[in-house]
């Protein structure tokens, strides 16, 4: 289905998780895009195909653990059964070694479920316009940007006040003094997603304005 048939007619979503209220919250924000018909939900291989078995949907977006099988062995079951969909790996594991593995098998992105529901609607509407994705996962291998950033964060420290990998990338950027146009360019992020994360920051760390926000992460050990 090419994009103008999408704008038309709405992509059909597949979600596949485990985690039932993940469903259904993933769910609900994806529902608000005008672009998406219908979403669905899989909590296993079975549902999955059973799914599959009446609609061919558009994009699915597949964790990599459950009970049972992992994600990878699901994978195939979806290629065996409706070869050429796109699929998403959003996933809690932050492993190289499953970034890896999930685009060699043809993944058209690599996200981490800490990952907002903009990043996540973003995400969707490039696989839709046939694009691929770069993994939006810090610890991703071979993207040794990120690995910089981090290395300027006290990462422990950082999730103890719920601050994710990526705000904290923000972080560091916001400390070296760049814009919010800056901030975009160098994680290749969109300025309404950068705000969001200096939204969180903000609230992470009970401050109201930039310079405060550095101030605060220094004097926790934050920052290195």
């Amino acid at each position: 289905m090419n994009s103008k048939a999408h704008a038309q007619q709405g992509l059909n979503l597949l979600l596949i998780d485990d985690h039932q209220i993940y469903l259904d919250g993933l769910s609900m924000s994806l529902s608000l895009m005008e672009s998406v018909a219908s979403v669905y939900q899989a909590t296993c291989l079975e549902e999955a195909e059973t799914i599959l078995g009446t609609i061919t949907p558009d994009i699915i977006l597949l964790d990599l653990h459950f009970p049972q099988v992992d994600g990878f062995h699901i994978m195939s079951h979806i290629e065996a059964q409706c070869s050429g969909v796109p699929i998403i790996i959003l996933s809690g594991s932050n492993q190289p070694d499953d970034v890896r593995q999930a685009m060699r098998r043809g993944a058209k992105g690599f996200l981490s479920k800490s990952a907002n529901g903009i990043e996540i609607r973003e995400a969707i509407a490039k696989v839709a316009n046939g694009e691929s994705l770069q993994p939006l996962i810090s610890v991703a291998v071979d993207n040794g940007e990120q690995n910089s950033l981090l290395s300027q964060v006290r990462i422990s420290i950082a999730r103890e006040h719920r601050i994710t990998q990526r705000q904290a990338e923000v972080l560091v950027l916001l400390a070296e003094g760049m814009s919010n146009k800056h901030i975009c360019r160098r994680l290749e992020l969109t300025e309404a997603t950068v705000k969001f994360h200096l939204k969180a920051l903000f609230l992470a760390l009970d401050v109201h304005n930039r310079t405060e926000c550095v101030s605060v992460a220094r004097r926790l050990n934050i920052l290195v």
